[in-house]
């Protein structure tokens, strides 16, 4: 593994990052999506008003979206 000490990222590091990140919240999005449409998530959730079921999904997506790009750092510190 070949680290770079003079503090700049290896060519194509951003375009990479940042593909991995969209390819990322796509993911989030398409599964929440698929979840919300679940007979258990209508069954479970159908005692929260709207607003409420709306702060609840988008804490998740925003916790989810924080620790993405963290993985996706180590992932490439780590692999490249």
């Amino acid at each position: 593994m070949m680290v770079s000490l003079c503090g700049s990222p290896p060519p194509g590091f951003f375009p990479a990052f940042m593909i991995g990140l969209a390819a990322a919240a796509g993911f989030l999005f398409y599964t929440h999506y698929r979840i919300s449409k679940t007979d258990y998530y209508k069954e479970e959730f159908v005692y929260f008003s709207l607003g409420k079921r709306i702060i609840l999904y988008l804490s998740f997506l925003m916790v989810n979206l924080c620790t993405i790009p963290l993985l996706l750092l180590i992932c490439v510190l780590i692999f490249s």
